[in-house]
């Protein structure tokens, strides 16, 4: 009996989880976005999963009437609005130029609880907020990984003023220290197979294979600087 409920129960999260993904999926096709496949892919895929399951059908309220042309949206639609928003930001900071979609995937598997945020996501006074939340997002792994690797890692992040025991991902100014050095280690080894390494969080099995990837890739990072001074 207790088999059956349990069956039973996941098949019900199951329903609600694939009704909520269809209701996304209508709202893509309806409103403005620019990244309108890309959204669809992650929806369609388990990307979003856990956050999916967790929207709720409250609005969110906003002042920004000549956008809205209300003073609402309903919370599907603003789950569209911030993940088109933060896809945006995403390629703005690494390369409109580079596809980037799999580390999208990887960043938001990880972390999509934003996308369930009440702040209606294109009013001024959020953009601060929204900022550092999307770079918490971006930097999770890479700020967990240097966090793990700080001794071995130490004259690089000493290089980046970075003091690994002192900077906070949660604060505004650390969150934008740890980005930018994310960003200039990515672009500098973009073209190798490890370079995704950099922001999935490392485990026991890949610890040695991450310390090498790491170790180089900062390596590289910083002859490149050398050689161009």
């Amino acid at each position: 009996m207790q088999e059956i409920l349990v069956s039973s129960n996941k098949n019900k999260k199951g329903i609600i989880l694939s009704v909520k993904k269809n209701k996304l999926l209508r709202q893509v096709k309806k409103i403005n976005v620019g990244n309108r496949l890309l959204i669809s892919r992650l929806i369609e895929d388990d990307v979003l999963d856990l956050s999916i399951r967790n929207i709720s059908n409250k609005c969110i309220c906003s002042n920004n009437k000549p956008v809205l042309k209300k003073e609402y949206v309903d919370s599907y639609n603003h789950y569209i609005y911030v993940l088109d928003n933060f896809i945006h930001y995403f390629y703005n900071i690494f390369n409109f130029n580079i596809d980037l979609e799999e580390i999208i995937r990887v960043c938001l598997k990880e972390n999509s609880d934003v996308l369930l945020c009440d702040k209606y996501v294109f009013d001024n006074d959020n953009i601060k907020y929204y900022r550092t939340e999307y770079n918490k997002i971006v930097t999770g792994g890479f700020y967990y990984n240097i966090t793990v690797f700080k001794d071995e890692l130490g004259e690089y992040l000493n290089n980046f003023s970075i003091d690994i025991q002192k900077i906070n991902i949660n604060n505004e100014d650390d969150s934008e220290k740890i980005l930018n050095m994310l960003k200039v280690i990515y672009l500098s080894n973009r073209e190798k197979h490890m370079a995704l390494s950099l922001f999935i969080k490392v485990t026991e099995a890949t610890y040695k294979f991450y310390l090498d990837g790491f170790e180089f890739m900062f390596y590289t990072y910083f002859n490149k600087k050398k050689n161009k001074n």
